[in-house]
This record gives structure tokens, C-alpha cells and sequence, in this order.
């Protein structure tokens, strides 16, 4: 099943959270060009290349994304990113209705330093134990996007958690941080 990112939750409460991954490979060449025009999100965005070459610029600053580098986007950032197709990897979406709904707003994504840090750092490559862990994050997410039960909304919460608690540890200890 292809879902849309707002058709992904039905109860009221959840009725503005935008939670989405998807396959970079699977994007159309019209997504593709229009990701290559300078635009914004109201949005996070997780891109992971696994493979592949991807370039990611915005007014300031322009970095070229290699296998197994993963970019942070936060909301309102104005930017492009130009990949082609054999590009492939993971694009994850999501809003801060999705990470707070049944969080009751204690946690905020948006104080996490993987979005918003005063280096202006936000990519990260991965080593080969990494890729294994966040592979299999990834995958989960994948998989429970596509399921329809009741606990589908906490289980890609909690997962997106794991993932992005990953990425913060890697951060501290990392020196392939740009």
C-alpha cells in the first residue's frame, strides 16, 4: 500500500501529524526536479544516501552527499537537492505534531542539535556498525508505515525516536561531522 503523508493518521488528535519515508530510488524525475529548485519544508527532513551522490545547497552552503551520509533539514530551511536516479537511500518526513502528539509536548524534536546546532553541522556518515543499526531502524519504519493497527503511530514514534537517539550519540563521539 502507497500511503500520502496525510493519510497516515485518522484519529482527530493525530489528524495534523505528517509522518513519511520512502525510498529515494522510487522518487519520480518530477520530484526529482522539483527538489532541485530552492524550496522549503514546514517539516523535518532525515535523508540517508546509501548509494550514490547527492548534492544538498542552501544560500550559504553547499555539500555533496556521499554513500552512507545522512542529512538533517529542519523546518523553514530554504534549500535544493539534486540527486539522480541511481541515487538510493531513505527519505524520512515527519512534523512536530507527529513527535509530540502522544508526547503531550514534553519532548520537542526541534531542541535536538541534529536539526538545529551553532556549528551549522548537519550531516553525518556513517561507519559499517552504524549502517547495520540504522538499516534496521529504517526498515522497521518502512515496515510499520505500511501497517494499519492501532499502535501504528506509537511504534513509528518511538522508532523514529530510536533513530534519532542514535544519531545524537554517534554525533558526540564522532569526528566525521560536518
Amino acid at each position: 500500500m502507497n500511503r500520502e503523508p496525510s493519510e497516515l493518521f485518522e484519529d482527530v488528535e493525530e489528524s495534523k501529524a505528517l509522518f513519511h519515508i520512502h525510498k529515494l530510488q522510487n522518487m519520480c524525475n518530477e520530484v526529482r526536479k522539483q527538489n532541485g529548485d530552492d524550496h522549503m519544508h514546514n517539516f523535518y527532513t532525515i535523508t540517508w544516501i546509501k548509494e550514490g551522490e547527492a548534492i544538498h545547497a542552501t544560500k550559504y552552503v553547499e555539500y555533496t552527499l556521499r554513500k552512507n551520509s545522512i542529512l538533517f533539514v529542519p523546518p523553514g530551511l530554504m534549500h535544493r537537492f539534486i540527486s539522480n536516479a541511481h541515487c538510493t537511500g531513505y527519505s524520512i518526513t515527519f512534523n512536530e505534531a507527529f513527535f509530540a502528539v502522544k508526547e503531550n509536548g514534553e519532548d520537542s524534536v526541534s531542541d535536538s542539535t541534529l536539526f538545529s546546532n551553532p556549528d551549522f553541522r548537519s550531516i553525518i556518515t556513517l561507519d559499517e556498525k552504524q549502517q547495520i543499526v540504522f538499516k534496521g531502524i529504517t526498515e522497521l519504519m518502512e515496515k510499520e508505515f505500511e501497517n494499519d493497527d492501532r499502535y501504528r503511530h506509537e511504534m513509528l514514534l518511538q522508532q523514529l525516536k530510536l533513530f534519532l537517539w542514535n544519531q545524537e550519540e554517534f554525533m558526540k563521539c564522532s569526528t566525521i561531522w560536518m
